[in-house]
């Protein structure tokens, strides 16, 4: 069975810890009703994944036009590391990007100018020097996938590498079940799914750049 829907991937969970009862929602002991432990884990699992993956599937741009004499920009609300920005121009202007502590020493004052590197805060995209003028900045970053629930049945995460969400949430619900024997074993799935799935990327991403291959060098002592 492809696991391909979030219903697919509930059942696969289900069936890899032989637990049909961890589908079912809770209503005892709580006012109200609570997900069952499956569902849980596959959102626990869901942090795990914006934590530790980074492919190109989980790639998109937005465009930002700046204001002349702000610095500041809000970022998107699924934003979770920078790829890449540019200054739509020809040619082309690169920002550089850098911590926040180093932009602001490399450009203290607030004087205005074209942009020439960029630094991420909180929730903000911070520019220096300050823009003198609008300017048209695509913006590539990492997006949090969307989330999975039952009017959302698939992502790209889960279109790519089902594996990653199957051993990731059973990771995640091992705190359910009390065997913490198991964690090492699907830490290790996990992981090394995680692996996999971003050598393929970077493949896809690197197989046509050329590499210069270093001339060999003799060294006298």
């Amino acid at each position: 069975m492809a696991i391909d829907t979030y219903a697919k991937l509930q059942s696969a969970i289900s069936d890899e810890l032989n637990r049909n009862d961890l589908l079912a929602a809770v209503t005892t002991y709580s006012s109200g009703t609570i997900d069952g432990a499956v569902k849980r884990s596959i959102e626990a699992c869901e942090y795990r994944i914006q934590r530790t993956l980074r492919i190109r599937q989980m790639e998109t741009s937005t465009s930002i036009t700046t204001v002349g004499g702000t610095s500041s920009y809000t970022l998107p609300s699924d934003f979770l590391s920078a790829r890449l920005a540019y200054i739509s121009a020809d040619p082309v202007t690169v920002l550089q990007q850098t911590t926040l502590e180093n932009l602001f020493s490399q450009y203290p004052s607030a004087a205005t100018a074209q942009p020439a590197m960029i630094a991420v805060s909180g929730a903000s995209l911070l520019m220096r020097p300050v823009p003198d003028a609008a300017y048209t900045i695509p913006f590539y970053y990492y997006a949090k996938p969307a989330p999975l629930t039952d009017t959302n049945s698939t992502n790209t995460i889960l279109a790519v590498a089902p594996d990653i969400y199957l051993y990731g949430s059973c990771l995640e619900i091992t705190r359910f079940l009390g065997e913490d024997q198991r964690i090492q074993v699907w830490k290790g799935f996990y992981d090394e799914a995680v692996r996999l799935i971003t050598e393929d990327s970077n493949a896809a991403k690197w197989s046509g750049v050329l590499v210069q291959a270093a001339l060999p060098v003799t060294v006298v002592v």
